[in-house]
């Protein structure tokens, strides 16, 4: 690994981990796993385009597009879990129950349907 990847390495883990605390990003499963991959192609990106010629103006471009990617994808999944958590704040008791019946019941455990 280079100096260079290292740095950005850091640099972006550093800001993930502020943002994932600031904006209550979930910790695992396939969320994290799809953020996870996009932040690797984007230290690569940042990594190449440190050294590109900038009169390759498409290749500038497609680089920081890559970079911006993941940025977005991070924004985005910030922005729904935050509107989720919303939405569920404001549920009453009965809707979240009546939901975990039917998010459970569809995954195949009957543990909460048992309890009638």
């Amino acid at each position: 690994m280079t100096a260079n990847r290292r740095v950005l390495e850091d640099a972006i883990v550093r800001f993930e981990n502020q943002f994932h605390n600031e904006a209550g990003l979930p910790s695992g499963g396939p969320i994290l796993w799809f953020l996870a991959c996009a932040r690797e192609e984007a230290i690569e990106s940042l990594a190449l385009l440190i050294n590109k010629d900038p009169s390759d103006i498409e290749g500038v471009r497609q680089l920081q597009n890559d970079v911006k990617r993941y940025f977005d994808l991070i924004t985005w999944t910030s922005k729904t879990v935050h509107q989720a958590d919303q939405i569920y704040k404001m549920m009453q008791y009965d809707e979240i129950d009546s939901m975990k019946r039917e998010i459970l019941t569809r995954t195949g455990d009957t543990s909460l349907a048992d309890d009638d």
